[in-house]
């Protein structure tokens, strides 16, 4: 059977013998974004600057009621600060490299479907090629007429590295679907300033399913 297609994927029949790439970029609304990203940096902060500011005041005036109206207090006050501010920075750093044309942002987790023209054998090799330029050495798994291809990109400033997995197969007479899909190595990556993104895109363009392959 065909690799499983995720978020709303669809693949057609090639046109004139060409490659098609046919899925559009998982996105998250801006709204739904700041909301997770508060949620997950302020409530921790606050969690902990509430703490420790509590067990200080009890420590200094011994007195549990007060310790712990001042942690609350505190654990309020420093949480949405820190929220805020953390929602603004993360925000803006990703909607810079994760904007799309139509105003949402991208989602960490990218995956796209397409086909490509050719045998089993030359299409894989043209994924490898194109994980290459990912500097990924890919790991390799064939089952009948399916191959896999999976691999780690490396760490950087914009992110801890992606896991990037091909799926190809089974061909259909001379064309090859294929399924890419990018997403962090940390599951609980709120922002990526669209590196996963940017994944698929170089893998689509790479193995050519930017421009129809006319025979």
């Amino acid at each position: 059977m065909p690799p499983a297609l995720t978020r709303g994927a669809s693949v057609a029949p090639p046109m004139d013998g060409g490659t098609i790439e046919l899925m559009a970029a998982s996105t998250v609304s801006i709204p739904r974004f700041a909301v997770t990203c508060f949620l997950a940096t302020g409530v921790p902060f606050g969690l902990l600057s509430g703490a420790f500011t509590g067990f200080a005041t009890h420590g200094v005036v011994g007195s549990p009621a007060l310790g712990a109206s001042d942690g609350a207090a505190t654990a309020v006050l420093a949480g949405a600060t820190f929220g805020i501010a953390m929602t603004v920075i993360l925000g803006t750093m990703h909607r810079a490299g994760a904007r799309l044309p139509s105003g949402a942002l991208a989602d960490v987790h990218q995956s796209e479907a397409f086909n490509v023209q050719g045998n089993l054998a030359c299409t894989t090799e043209a994924a490898v090629q194109a994980l290459a330029q990912l500097r990924v050495t890919p790991a390799r798994e064939a089952s009948g007429d399916v191959v896999v291809l999976e691999g780690r990109t490396s760490t950087s400033w914009r992110s801890w590295g992606e896991i990037v997995r091909i799926e190809l197969g089974p061909p259909l007479d001379d064309v090859v679907p294929v399924h890419v899909t990018s997403r962090p190595t940390w599951r609980t990556t709120i922002a990526d300033y669209g590196k996963n993104l940017a994944n698929v895109a170089t893998i689509r363009r790479a193995m050519g399913a930017d421009q129809p392959v006319r025979t």
